[in-house]
């Protein structure tokens, strides 16, 4: 099957270690390792990272899912070549026109950098992604996940991880 001028296609294969339990990290720890840490992205929600700020009244916390970053930071040591993410969660909905949450997006950009992480999962509504804050976390070589599923993605032109529910969507022709 001939490929259609003009355009190129790019495969990129990585494992996604979800660590969703505090005490998982020795697990954690041995999937990486026989995956090949290059091939692996770990993501924890990240203690540091919780706020209060969309928080539903009576929403469940689950203590067990929070980690510190020592832990993400700990698997860079013994393993430079993995890619971390940290989660935040209940930031504002649309942080970027919260003025509460200038003061938050800041301290988390550079908690992110002083901790060594790749990537950040802001836990925010898809739309709020604009250029904007795709670029305030670039800035800082930290890499955004950005819901997919009930975006436009044409409106971003800048570099992100997209996630989905859909295969139809995780898959992207670019010319």
């Amino acid at each position: 099957m001939a490929e259609p001028a003009g355009r190129a296609y790019y495969f990129v294969f990585v494992t996604v270690v979800d660590c969703k339990y505090h005490g998982a990290w020795p697990v954690v720890e041995e999937v990486t390792g026989r995956i090949s840490a290059g091939k692996c992205l770990v993501h924890a929600y990240v203690r540091e990272l919780r706020f209060d700020y969309s928080r539903r009244a009576g929403e469940r916390d689950f203590i067990t899912e929070w980690s510190p970053f020592e832990k993400l930071r700990l698997l860079k040591s013994s393993h430079p070549e993995v890619s971390t993410c940290a989660s935040c969660k209940w930031l504002p909905r649309d942080p970027s026109v919260s003025e509460k949450c200038a003061s938050p997006l800041q301290s988390i950009r550079e908690t992110l950098v002083q901790n060594q992480m790749d990537t950040v999962r802001l836990d925010i509504a898809d739309d709020a992604f604009r250029e904007e804050l795709l670029g305030f976390f670039l800035a800082a070589n930290v890499l955004p996940h950005v819901g997919v599923d009930n975006i436009d993605t044409t409106r971003l032109s800048l570099p992100y991880i997209g996630e989905t529910d859909s295969l139809a969507l995780a898959s992207v022709a670019m010319t």
